[in-house]
């Protein structure tokens, strides 16, 4: 998943609202999905990255959730590219991320 703000030519309004960022899902599939969305929306997708970044069990969490519940389509597609980023940005971080001296052992 990428979020990104759109340039000046590409921007919207749709329903009264600018929609001046996109949501890009699947990436990495041959056909990916691109959402124009506002700026709000965006900025609550980013936050609610940033925490399943720093907490594996809100994470885990929303795994659970989408395996247990019926959600649509378009839902399951956006929390699993929501779960792959995460994942893949935790993942980068923790091979970057000094240890806290509680965890290891030199408190």
């Amino acid at each position: 998943m990428r979020i990104s703000r759109l340039p000046a030519p590409l921007v919207r309004q749709q329903g009264g609202v600018t929609k001046d960022w996109v949501v890009l899902l699947d990436e990495d599939q041959p056909r990916p999905v691109a959402w124009r969305v506002h700026a709000r929306f965006a900025g609550y997708l980013i936050g609610r990255l940033a925490t399943l970044i720093d907490d594996p069990s809100a994470l885990a969490t929303l795994e659970n959730r989408l395996d247990g519940e019926h959600f649509t389509m378009e839902a399951r597609t956006l929390f699993s590219d929501i779960i792959r980023t995460a994942r893949g940005h935790a993942s980068r971080q923790g091979a970057t991320r000094p240890i806290p001296p509680e965890q290891n052992g030199d408190a």
